[in-house]
């Protein structure tokens, strides 16, 4: 109960000055999206992106209409032949939030601070071997190999995004973050961020000298909750304009019928849950339990009874909507799962016996013990397969599937980048294999997906990407189950317009509206 008393009194307190200051109103929005850490060398995950991307610009951005390439803090830019050197013009008078110019010196820092610091996400720059700054307003960057997918990566990934010289930067990426966690650094965003209280608020105030369309709505408060019910109950209560990410399947069946609120669906939706198999791991070192186990599986099931209907089956490690797509995962079929797995040695007289590992702190959803259930169920009328449902809390199970201790287990993946690449090589390269619990490796897919990167005709690369698809369910290393549409909703008062939510799932708060 305490709690949500301090809240409450912390957001009083801050609509309570913007009224008496005259202010326009606020956006209130309600998440369960918390983030751990603001600093964009060690950020990597969703809600801490999310907020960076608010207060920061890469050298690119994505169109939020179409997710298109197009100029941010580079005007234009050139790739010289053998794929390694970019050069980037940069745009002339802008300013970070605290009125530091911008320039090629200030790309130069924060490439070089983010290498230097090396958190968690910076490996996706990491084959940056050089950056120069070769006059005011020209920046250069030297790769240490060809990748397709390094201008994506600029408009996408917090780690790139560019920081002002004058944000806090210690010796360690440790040291730095016991500021920056909280205080955020400074970018040359739309917002710059006035206040942020982990698990509690972060306030947003419109950058007035930002370079770009100034922002409808000069103050935004972003109210965090513990879950999804207490999202839905702030929402119905009135105290938020808007709720998004994530409410339950009940609360969002339930505000499609009240009329004083919008229901607002995103466009396709990059957020997927899947199954990992540990290939080195007894009995999923065979390749044919791996394939039934895929042809066993009942997503429509799992999205009826866990999540009523919102998510969507997914049939195809990469989403909807990125280039390079092929559906090689098969529709269920319980025959072909009862006969590979008699190939593998199994049947009802001598059934496979299996443990299914799951989160069960809502790391990812409260129904994660639901959808595990539905699986167990769906796998169990082969006939063939026993399955016992074995929970644990995020932190074990992160630390059992690196090791290889867990042979069988559910995971899900936002992107790093928008590209095929990203829902490939993270479980399918040796390197990712090891990161994310495969443990899978093979030369020709290693060799594949390096080419792939080296390749920026989209005739060579979709035949590339598409071979690896292929190899993607003959291996099967993993399964997919849903894209994760449910998070791709959000509530809102009738007074707020322009409320897009794009592909890449991040609501852009500089375009929203308030009547």
């Amino acid at each position: 109960m305490h709690r949500p008393r301090t809240l409450g009194a912390l957001l009083a307190l801050v609509l309570l000055f913007g009224a008496a200051a005259g202010a326009q109103q606020p956006l209130v929005l309600g998440t369960t999206d918390n983030p751990p850490t603001l600093e964009p060398t060690e950020s990597y995950d969703f809600p801490g992106w999310w907020i960076i991307a608010h207060t920061h610009d890469g050298l690119l951005q994505l169109n939020p209409h179409t997710e298109a390439l197009e100029p941010a803090l580079a005007t234009s830019w050139e790739i010289s032949d053998d794929g390694l050197v970019y050069t980037f013009h940069l745009r002339e008078g802008v300013t970070f939030t605290d009125g530091t110019p911008f320039n090629a010196e200030a790309v130069k820092f924060s490439f070089e601070r983010a290498l230097k610091l090396n958190g968690d996400p910076v490996f996706l720059i990491g084959d940056i071997q050089k950056v120069e700054a070769l006059d005011e307003t020209t920046a250069r960057i030297t790769l240490g190999h060809p990748d397709a997918t390094f201008l994506g990566k600029l408009a996408f990934d917090a780690p790139a995004f560019i920081v002002s010289p004058t944000s806090y930067t210690a010796e360690t990426v440790d040291e730095t973050e016991k500021v920056t966690a909280v205080q955020g650094t400074i970018g040359t965003g739309p917002y710059r961020l006035a206040q942020y209280r982990p698990d509690e608020i972060a306030v947003l105030e419109a950058y007035e000298g930002y370079w770009g369309p100034k922002p409808p709505i000069q103050q935004v408060i972003v109210q965090y909750f513990p879950d999804a019910s207490s999202l839905a109950l702030a929402m119905r209560s009135g105290s938020l304009d808007v709720a998004w990410r994530s409410l339950n399947a009940e609360d969002l069946t339930a505000f499609r019928r009240d009329p004083r609120v919008q229901v607002i669906e995103g466009e396709g939706g990059l957020s997927l849950r899947y199954i990992v198999f540990d290939v080195t791991f007894k009995p999923f070192d065979d390749a044919r339990v791996r394939q039934a186990i895929a042809h066993a599986v009942d997503r429509d099931a799992i999205i009826q009874q866990a999540f009523g209907g919102f998510n969507r089956p997914a049939y195809s490690m990469v989403p909807i909507g990125l280039p390079f797509r092929l559906e090689t995962y098969p529709h269920r079929n319980l025959e072909e799962a009862r006969t590979l797995l008699a190939q593998a040695g199994y049947t009802q007289a001598e059934p496979l016996s299996i443990n299914l590992w799951f989160d069960a702190s809502g790391h990812y959803t409260d129904r994660e013990a639901d959808v595990a259930a539905v699986l167990k169920a769906s796998l169990e009328e082969t006939g063939v397969i026993q399955v016992q449902l074995q929970p644990l809390e995020w932190g074990t199970m992160v630390d059992k599937f690196t090791s290889g201790e867990l042979g069988f287990f559910l995971l899900g993946w936002y992107p790093d980048y928008l590209d095929p690449d990203n829902y490939i090589d993270p479980w399918y390269s040796t390197a990712g294999g090891k990161s994310l619990g495969t443990f899978y490796s093979n030369e020709e897919v290693d060799r594949l997906l390096v080419l792939g990167r080296s390749f920026v005709d989209d005739a060579r690369r979709g035949q590339i990407y598409r071979q690896l698809q292929r190899i993607q369910f003959r291996d099967a290393a993993t399964i997919p189950l849903w894209y994760n549409t449910l998070e791709h909703f959000a509530v809102a008062k009738p007074n707020v317009k322009n409320l897009l939510l794009p592909a890449d799932m991040r609501l852009p708060l500089w375009l929203v509206e308030k009547e």
